[in-house]
């Protein structure tokens, strides 16, 4: 009859141990990588461009068309930053809300999905200011480097974007990819 080992065994008590410290592991990267995604949102509202651009690796790539050119690399996202709030229509307050994260671990890189909402004023060449509520999704890749987690892709998709200066009831709500059919649609009712 063969002896089951003992729970405390020297052999069963390295076993647990090591999977202790691979889920703490897990736990503590899923931690930094929510921390990091909340640093690019408060970076950008705050004006920290220096910040901001330190969320990301060397060779990130971005995606935010169709409202704002995106970028490839640490050169193009310093562009990206800086003409985020000077030219027009720039941006005067942001105020990042990312929700529902799923994010999945792969070692040294992660993938994740996440909602975002963006309550935001801008200024236009005339001088008018605008507020809107823009609504959307985040597909984020993220890549662990000796100074911890940085975003290495992220492809923001805009689903819906509202002008709160002509207010919320009975305007079209301009859905991407059929905004132009909503707002003909709104026109003709």
């Amino acid at each position: 009859m063969e002896r089951t080992p003992p729970l405390m065994s020297e052999d069963n008590i390295s076993a647990r141990v090591a999977k202790l410290e691979a889920r703490i592991q897990e736990l503590e990267d899923l931690r930094a990588i929510q921390d990091l995604v909340y640093r690019y949102g408060y970076s950008f509202d705050d004006g920290r461009m220096d910040d901001f651009i330190d969320c990301f690796t060397e060779d990130c790539v971005g995606e935010y068309l169709p409202f704002a050119e995106g970028f490839n690399g640490r050169d193009e996202i310093t562009r990206f930053a800086e003409g985020a709030r000077g030219k027009f229509p720039r941006l005067t307050e942001t105020f990042h809300f990312t929700v529902s994260p799923v994010i999945v671990l792969d070692g040294d890189v992660a993938s994740s999905r996440w909602h975002w909402m963006n309550p935001s004023s801008a200024e236009e060449a005339s001088g008018e200011f605008v507020s809107a509520w823009q609504f959307g999704i985040y597909e984020m890749e993220f890549r662990r480097e000796e100074s911890g987690w940085k975003i290495s892709r992220n492809k923001v998709t805009y689903l819906h974007v509202f002008d709160l200066t002509k207010g919320y009831a009975g305007q079209p709500m301009f859905i991407l990819g059929s905004g132009d059919a909503a707002a003909a649609d709104h026109a003709t009712a």
